[in-house]
Formats: structure tokens, sequence, C-alpha cells
């Protein structure tokens, strides 16, 4: 049986959640949650740099100048505030990493 077909009775059993203290890696105070922010950070950085990547792919198979278009955007308020709710949603996740 494929994969494809398992129902979710067929599944291996796999935890969801782990329980309690996460591990420690450093003997430093507060370096496993300055390591994982940065792991955080890593991931979001490859993840918008795929995006982008996609971005100008696609663009440019339209025949589309995105890196010049990018340049030359003026942002009104509302896209500006709406950046702002998205960095301070990110800086949230950030800390709350321990």
């Amino acid at each position: 049986m494929s994969g494809i077909d398992m129902t979710e009775a067929e599944r291996p059993h796999v935890i969801r959640h782990a329980r309690g203290k996460r591990p420690q890696f450093y003997d430093t105070p507060g370096m496993d949650q300055a390591m994982s922010m940065i792991m955080v950070l890593a991931n979001e950085m490859a993840v918008l740099r795929d995006r982008l990547d996609s971005a100008e792919r696609v663009a440019k198979a339209s025949g589309l100048d995105l890196a010049a278009g990018i340049e030359a955007l003026e942002l009104d308020q509302a896209a500006l505030e709406e950046r702002e709710e998205r960095r301070q949603d990110f800086m949230r996740r950030l800390s709350t990493c321990n």
C-alpha cells in the first residue's frame, strides 16, 4: 500500500507536541533561546528568498522588469501599516522561541 492510500488509522503514531523541558545545548544562559531565535530568522529568510526568486522568475517569463518596479514603488499609509503589523507579528514569534 502506498503512503498516499493510508488512512488516519493506518498511519504510525506521531508525537505532535513534545512534552517536558526543552533540551539545553549551551552552558551560557540564554544561548539556547538566542540560537532558537536565529534559526527562526534563518528559516524566515530562506522562505522569503524562495518567494522572491519565484516572483522574479514569473515576472521575467511575463516580460516584466520586476526589479525596476520594486525600486520605483511608493507605498501608501495602509500598506506601511500592514508591513508594520507583519513585522510586529514576526518579532512576537521570535520572542516566544524559548
